[in-house]
């Protein structure tokens, strides 16, 4: 008894002591605003703004090189088969719903999607000019992300403001409900009157997300929905403003660091060149050309920067090329065969092999280019220019039954790249410019998987893969994947898989078919 009362004391002891030292550890914080009040000033406001453009830039690597992947017209390549074991599943389609680079893609546009969302929740547009052309950002932010969210998984979950907490499960989106928020998205920010718009075709010094990339990205939205009259309508407009043209130097020439904020480009995500702040980008790296095994005195000649020879162009994508230009400025201006590079002083060392076919990829070639950093780059990343709207606006004309406007359109790019003029184009002819025009620009994959090509092109894929050598001979071997486990799967492949974590974390997602 006397011990059981002792612990009572004892317990109601450390009780009070608990208590007292509760009321000296409540501490207000210091030092700490809240979300709800942080952007109330011009300064604060930018600060969400930087925080879209860092987000979207955090994405190229993803777009440059899984749908490029996805497209049928490269090899995973690198220094040899399972040198990335990641690329290799996604240019054989044997990836599933664990696959990193379909999952890091997934998340970081739902990260993008956030830092649009707390803007657009936070900010007040009529607080001033600055919060007004920051909330019209945001639109336009959202609206791509979801656009390519809705491209490529088909239903993802539509979130449209910040979730509290028990909203966080939430369930597959309706596609009319998706779009409807891509399309509205676009409508107010290109009607806010905040974006900015550039002064002419010369004008480098406007940086930011413009009126006329809203509009085209809401223009090829409107395609990707049917409606084929109202997307040229808003596409014409976009070529017809007098800010943009297709690049006026040599077209190999237009993706590098001298070329920055160019005439034909719409928006740029920035790497400055500023050796006290270098910005990290390995993609580069990741897809220049396989310089150890390739002349070292040709690469130094060239200025070429070091490269690991993934995301590397197929020969069928060469020989298609050829086909259809000729020997042709674009073509060499593109893609050059290894003759042309042995000719240029860049060919492969004695005895060298490397992952490919002979065919390397010239017009987003890897150079130094004042490189500030290790693994770094001052080169921009374009996620939009010119060709790419004359293309898209050709398709919407076509289909609307404008023949004459889509070959006027089509008959621009043929010019730039130096081939004759068609009379009136096909449907046909204006996938193929799109094919050679915007190679390895991440645009290709949506449209197969829209057209309803993807399975031809790619049903036999992830059998093999090449090996290049110096004498140029290719002997392929085999991947050991069986033919039911690789290749574009009709019932599957329409779509990418939900990451399966995010499946997991989230029992209300249902999975696409196959996964």
């Amino acid at each position: 008894m006397k011990r059981f009362i002792g612990f009572i004391v004892l317990l109601a002891a450390l009780t009070l002591s608990a208590a007292s030292c509760s009321d000296l550890l409540t501490i207000d914080q210091h030092g700490v605003v809240s979300v709800d009040t942080y952007y109330s000033t011009d300064a604060e406001i930018e600060t969400a703004s930087s925080n879209l453009y860092i987000k979207m830039r955090s994405l190229e690597g993803s777009a440059i090189t899984l749908k490029p992947l996805l497209d049928g017209d490269f090899w995973a390549g690198g220094g040899q088969h399972g040198d990335n074991s990641g690329l290799d599943k996604i240019a054989e389609y044997t990836f599933d719903s664990e696959d990193g680079s379909i999952g890091g893609y997934f998340r970081g546009l739902y990260n993008l999607i956030f830092a649009a969302n707390t803007i657009l929740d936070k900010v007040d547009p009529g607080l001033s000019q600055v919060a007004k052309r920051t909330v019209a950002e945001a639109q336009v932010f959202r609206a791509w992300a979801y656009f390519e969210l809705i491209s490529m998984w088909g239903t993802p979950p539509l979130v449209d403001h910040c979730l509290q907490p028990d909203e966080y499960k939430q369930p597959n989106g309706d596609p009319a409900e998706l779009w409807n928020l891509v399309n509205t998205d676009l409508q107010n920010a290109i009607a806010s009157g905040a974006l900015p718009e550039k002064s002419g075709v010369g004008d480098k010094s406007v940086w930011r997300v413009t009126k006329q990339y809203a509009q085209a990205i809401y223009g090829k939205a409107l395609l990707w929905q049917g409606k084929n009259a109202e997307s040229a309508q808003v596409l014409d407009q976009v070529i017809s403003s007098g800010k943009y043209q297709l690049f006026d130097g040599e077209y190999g020439d237009r993706n590098t660091m001298a070329n920055k904020f160019n005439c034909e480009n719409l928006f740029e995500s920035v790497f400055p060149n500023d050796p006290a702040n270098p910005v990290t980008s390995f993609t580069g790296y990741m897809m220049g050309w396989r310089t150890d095994r390739m002349n070292p005195d040709g690469i130094s000649a060239w200025g070429i920067e070091m490269g690991f020879g993934f995301v590397a162009p197929t020969r069928a994508f060469y020989d298609a090329f050829v086909a259809h230009d000729g020997d042709s400025y674009r073509r060499k201006q593109t893609i050059k065969n290894y003759e042309e590079m042995v000719e240029m002083g860049l060919g492969l060392i004695t005895d060298a092999i490397q992952m490919g076919e002979g065919v390397y990829m010239w017009k987003d070639r890897y150079t130094r280019d004042k490189t500030p950093a290790m693994w770094c780059t001052a080169k921009n990343y374009t996620w939009m220019r010119l060709a790419e709207v004359y293309l898209v606006a050709a398709e919407a004309h076509l289909a609307a039954g404008n023949t004459a406007k889509a070959t006027e359109y089509v008959n621009q790019i043929r010019r730039k790249a130096q081939i004759p003029d068609l009379a009136s184009v096909t449907l046909q002819d204006i996938k193929d410019e799109k094919r050679f025009e915007l190679c390895r620009e991440g645009q290709l994959y949506q449209d197969l998987q829209r057209w309803g090509d993807t399975y031809e092109k790619l049903k036999g894929v992830g059998m093999k893969e090449p090996i290049f050598h110096e004498n140029g001979s290719i002997t392929y071997f085999d991947c050991g994947n069986p033919a039911d486990k690789c290749g574009y799967k009709k019932g599957k492949h329409e779509l990418l898989p939900f990451p399966a974590n995010e499946v997991r974390l989230n029992d209300q997602i249902v999975q696409n078919p196959g996964y």
